[in-house]
C-alpha cells in the first residue's frame, strides 16, 4: 500500500484485517499527535449536520454539542493504541457471565 500524508509518501505491506490506525502508527510512524485539528474538524461536521429538536430531555443546542463531544471522544479513544474498541473481534464478544 502507498499513502501520501502531509507530502510525504509512505509504503507499507498490508495484512488482511489490518487497521489503518495501526499501519499509520506502526509502519508509517505517524502518532496521531497533529490529528487532533482533523478530530476537531469531524466534531464540528457531525454536530452541524444534525438536526435536533428540543424536548424535555435536552435542548436542541445541547443535542448539537453531544454530537461534537461524542464524535471527537469515539475518535481519540478509536486511536489510542490498545483500546479494545478498536479490535471489532473483541468488542463482538461479550464476556462470559457466570
Amino acid at each position: 500500500m502507498s499513502v501520501r500524508i502531509n507530502g510525504r509518501r509512505y509504503e507499507a505491506a498490508v495484512e488482511p484485517h489490518r487497521l489503518l490506525s495501526d499501519l499509520l502508527r506502526e509502519a508509517c510512524g505517524l502518532t496521531g499527535t497533529q490529528g487532533e485539528a482533523e478530530i476537531r474538524e469531524a466534531a464540528a461536521l457531525a454536530a452541524a449536520d444534525i438536526n435536533p429538536e428540543s424536548d424535555l430531555h435536552a435542548s436542541a443546542d445541547f443535542r448539537h454539542h453531544l454530537a461534537g463531544l461524542l464524535t471527537a471522544r469515539g475518535l481519540r479513544r478509536a486511536l489510542t493504541p490498545g483500546c479494545p474498541v478498536r479490535d471489532p473481534l473483541r468488542s463482538a464478544q461479550a464476556p462470559a457471565r457466570g
